[in-house]
């Protein structure tokens, strides 16, 4: 094969690269637009719930957690847990 050979050879698999990109895209694109928003992917709307106060009661045992209140250096508190849920 000569060079003008090669050069064709290039601009042919560049055309059918460009072809084959094309025909993905169109078919990537027809399943996005006919896919409908699954539950995951909808936004949650706190407007439409109804609110209700609760109380939490609570028993802390201290020995696996190093205080109530938060501190500095650690986060080992049940005030870090129960706003961590």
């Amino acid at each position: 094969m000569d060079k003008n050979d090669l050069v064709e050879k290039i601009i042919q698999l560049e055309a059918h690269n460009e072809q084959l990109k094309n025909i993905i895209n169109k078919g990537l694109g027809e399943n996005n637009s006919a896919k409908e928003p699954s539950v995951a992917d909808r936004k949650f709307d706190f407007n439409k719930c109804h609110y209700r106060r609760i109380l939490l009661r609570i028993l802390y045992f201290g020995w696996n957690y190093q205080g109530l209140a938060v501190q500095e250096d650690s986060t080992q508190t049940i005030e870090h847990h129960l706003f961590h849920a």
